[in-house]
């Protein structure tokens, strides 16, 4: 195979709507394929402006919703922390279960009095049960996750009032 025949096959390729041309002649195979194309975005098709669409009720004239021009930022609320209450967070993501078994006490309550390493309650994760203990000496002020419910790595579980 000369080169104005590859050239012509590479031309052919680009022309068409065929991604990829293989050909075999005596024993040489050439394979001609096409790169996927690139897409430049640029910074100044990145913004989208909101547009209210418009609403028409049966009958009637053409309603557009209104669109706010300024949104004031939220005011938060500053609560004084009690230094005393300390957070119990979930290890792991998995299943908070507050007992050992369905129609079996739960492991504490609120007001319950726990030492450090008291079993709090269980994360079921990938089949396994994992006990979650007291890190401290305490009374339960909250229980802060629903029994059989989903809780994430860092999820606040219960607050525990130190030194009660």
């Amino acid at each position: 195979m000369n080169i104005k025949t590859l050239s012509k096959l590479i031309s052919l390729v680009e022309k068409s709507n065929i991604n990829e041309l293989e050909v075999e002649e005596d024993n040489l195979k050439v394979r001609i394929k096409k790169a996927p194309p690139v897409y430049n975005y640029s910074a100044e098709f990145a913004t989208i402006q909101p547009v209210a669409p418009a609403m028409i009720p049966m009958g009637g004239k053409p309603l557009t919703a209104a669109i706010p021009q300024e949104v004031k930022p939220a005011t938060v609320e500053k609560t004084e922390i009690d230094p005393n209450l300390k957070e119990v967070i979930s290890p792991m993501v998995g299943t908070f279960y507050r007992s050992s078994g369905p129609g079996r006490p739960n492991y504490v309550g609120l007001g319950d009095v726990v030492k450090k390493g008291d079993t709090l309650c269980i994360i079921e994760a990938m089949k396994l049960m994992n006990e979650i203990e007291a890190p401290y000496d305490g009374k339960i002020d909250s229980v802060l996750a629903e029994n059989a419910q989903p809780v994430e790595f860092g999820e606040k579980l219960f607050l525990i009032r130190a030194g009660a």
